[in-house]
């Protein structure tokens, strides 16, 4: 029996695996900067509370690569849980 597309996906994620791990500087800033600072998401800059709120967001071409990126991760991790479960079911010997 031939095993090469296991052993290509568990390499895939042997080696997508720490990406999925995150980064702890990034967790770090986010902690400094909206919980320890105070911050509360109910206040809104406005003088009065029913009046509109226009809000402008940007994107960058390296942030839409990096959620690509992050999608392809999570397909493969997918993809080698459902590998692993078919050969912990006996399928595919």
């Amino acid at each position: 029996m031939d095993r090469t597309p296991y052993f290509v996906v568990g390499l895939l994620c042997v080696v997508l695996l720490p990406e999925c791990l995150g980064n702890h500087d990034a967790k770090r800033l986010y902690d400094d900067l909206m919980r320890k600072s105070g911050y509360n998401p109910l206040i809104r800059p406005v003088g009065n509370s029913t009046a509109k709120l226009t809000v402008k967001l940007g994107l960058k071409l390296s942030q839409l690569i990096d959620v690509v990126r992050r999608q392809l991760i999570y397909q493969t991790e997918f993809v080698c849980q459902f590998f692993s479960s078919l050969h912990q079911d006996g399928i595919g010997k």
